[in-house]
């Protein structure tokens, strides 16, 4: 066994009585250093195997068996040992030298040894002159410190009940041990502080989205790191910094967002899904095209067509096909509903002897504000579109041509024949032979009139609306 020099001491002294057990006639005095606790398997700090090696010199002085040698003394001695033995450590054979240089005829050694949840406390007396184990004692306990210290006290009556002094004889008892309990271990004192640990600033996060029970939620931290979770999610060490957030479930739209999580803070985030919605185009001809766009939706295909799964908003719907006249509208799908679109393409009308085809393009209407003779009406220029190509007659509609189709002839200048304009027409009398000319082209009418009255050509025709 090896004792640290610097814990090692001597702490108390003692007497043993030579001759048998009933001697009473004095006492024949020896001197014991008592090293410091050892402690094997339990960790103590030196302050505490200070407090407990007090303890244990206190009860053997109170004893009556033992007496206390100067401490300084001792602590003198150990400095020597250690300048002669250029080490730190004592083994036996400078226990041996230690106890002389202080006049002590024997030592005792303490040791506290764990093993599982048991601590036993074993006690050894070392006869210097023999260099041989005289006695011991052993006891068991738990492990807390008001455990170690009655195991302590247990051992120290033990070897203070008896033992041999040298071989042959046997010690005189000295009084009998006092029976108390064991003293509490005294702090020397000092302020008590109790304190956290550090911890990295972090916000709470919760998502909850509607329908709670279809849903998946995609959360991402500021990491990368992505966490799948049903609806709520919650985080109350949700890190600090922009997190993305993706909500989806079957026959929902999906939906994505981006907050930032601040320090200490509560963050919630509410979403509630959109229905998914459709769209229908049906009617004729049938194996028209069929153009659809919207949010997120492109497809082509044929008349009839319609799709499920859409997001809300407006869609553009166009269904062509050659010779008719093509099909261009906006609808609006909402969500959880399907918007359902009816089309009846009308044919074109060909362009036959006396019409001209107008092209879709862009043109320049106005003349210049510099041109000569100009008037005021006739400007400013402006850019016209033609969004789609259109018939155009080649000349004014003649009296022949309004004869024909409207039953008469309302010109003053019937003379000029056939072939001349047609004049004296009102607005509503224009409108009327338009609409006129498209129902026997077999096209839809292009105006819509309401509250009309008289015929048309006879100077007294006119419509509310």
């Amino acid at each position: 066994m090896r004792w640290s020099l610097v814990g090692m001491m001597v702490a108390a002294a003692a007497a043993w009585f030579p001759g048998d057990a009933g001697a009473q006639d004095g006492p024949g005095r020896f001197i014991v250093a008592v090293m410091d606790i050892e402690f094997v398997g339990l960790k103590q700090s030196q302050s505490n195997v200070d407090r407990l090696t007090v303890l244990v010199t206190g009860r053997l002085g109170a004893s009556g068996r033992f007496q206390v040698v100067p401490r300084e003394q001792v602590k003198a001695r150990l400095i020597e040992l250690k300048k002669e033995s250029y080490g730190v450590d004592c083994d036996t054979s400078c226990q041996i030298e230690l106890g002389k240089r202080v006049t002590a005829q024997k030592t005792i050694t303490t040791q506290v040894v764990k093993a599982g949840d048991l601590c036993s406390v074993v006690m050894n007396l070392f006869d210097l002159r023999t260099e041989t184990s005289e006695g011991g004692a052993a006891t068991d306990g738990s492990c807390d410190e008001a455990g170690i210290v009655r195991s302590l006290f247990a051992a120290v009556a033990q070897l203070s009940a008896g033992g041999q002094s040298s071989a042959g004889s046997r010690a005189v008892p000295g009084p009998a041990p006092i029976e108390a309990p064991p003293p509490p271990v005294v702090d020397p004192g000092g302020p008590a502080v109790t304190t956290g640990r550090p911890r990295a600033a972090v916000g709470d996060l919760t998502v909850a989205a509607q329908p709670s029970d279809r849903v998946r939620l995609e959360v991402t931290g500021p990491d990368g790191r992505m966490v799948a979770s049903g609806s709520p999610y919650k985080n109350p060490s949700a890190a600090v910094g922009a997190w993305r957030v993706k909500a989806a479930a079957t026959g929902f739209e999906s939906e994505e967002r981006t907050v930032q999580v601040p320090a200490d803070d509560v963050v919630l985030v509410k979403i509630d899904l959109k229905a998914l919605g459709g769209l229908s185009v049906t009617g004729k001809p049938e194996g028209a095209r069929v153009v659809v766009t919207g949010p997120g939706f492109s497809n082509e295909g044929w008349l009839p067509w319609s799709a499920s799964g859409l997001r809300s908003g407006t869609y553009r719907v166009q269904v062509t096909r050659e010779t008719y006249v093509a099909h261009d509208a906006a609808v609006e799908v909402r969500p959880g509903d399907t918007a359902r679109v009816l089309v009846d393409l009308s044919r074109q009308a060909t362009a036959g002897a006396g019409w001209v085809r107008i092209p879709a393009g862009e043109y320049r209407r106005g003349s210049p504000g510099d041109e000569s003779g100009r008037d005021n009406d006739e400007g400013p220029q402006h850019v016209v579109r033609i969004t789609r190509p259109f018939l155009l007659s080649a000349t004014e509609v003649t009296q022949c041509q309004w004869r024909a189709l409207m039953g008469n002839n309302p010109s003053n200048f019937k003379g000029c024949g056939d072939s001349c304009p047609v004049e004296q027409v009102s607005w509503w009398d224009a409108l009327a032979y338009v609409n006129a000319l498209s129902r026997k082209e077999g096209l839809p009418e292009c105006y819509r009139l309401t509250g009309c009255s008289g015929r048309p050509g006879d100077g007294s025709y006119k419509c509310s609306d």
